[in-house]
């Protein structure tokens, strides 16, 4: 899809691994509508999924900060 400008339009789609990774699927017709591209991280069910897409991209998480 196009912008005003001409350029076009990138949407990145990023979701952890588990379950909101396969609600992210369900939105795959949405993304063939653009210059999409997925985030999710290493292992689980994103790397049954993976070798359907086009564009993906993996984290993995190093550590945890927090309380």
């Amino acid at each position: 899809m196009m912008m005003e400008s001409g350029k076009e339009r990138k949407v990145c789609f990023i979701a952890s691994s588990g379950g909101h990774w396969e609600e992210l699927m369900c939105l795959k017709s949405v993304a063939q509508k653009y210059d999409a591209f997925y985030v999710t991280e290493e292992g689980g069910q994103a790397n049954d999924a993976s070798a359907n897409l086009d564009k993906i991209y993996t984290f993995y998480n190093v550590c945890w900060i927090g309380n």
